[in-house]
């Protein structure tokens, strides 16, 4: 298990996200890519970022971790 602290795109809260397994390979146009997982802000309820991951287990919204 993996754990990432980043800010949300759209309304800057901070979410700590826990994530899992290895990153899945797909195709796109073709090609071998490898498929990024779209994780959620729980406060803005848009894409927050794209992991590349197997699984995300947990996103949590937390206080700032940054002054």
């Amino acid at each position: 298990m993996s754990r990432i602290i980043f800010e949300c795109w759209y309304c800057q809260q901070e979410i700590l996200c826990e994530f899992t397994g290895e990153p899945v390979v797909g195709e796109y146009n073709g090609r071998t890519s490898i498929i990024q997982v779209k994780v959620q802000c729980p406060n803005s309820e848009q894409t927050a970022i794209r992991v590349s991951t197997g699984e995300v287990l947990s996103t949590i919204a937390i206080p700032s971790p940054w002054p």
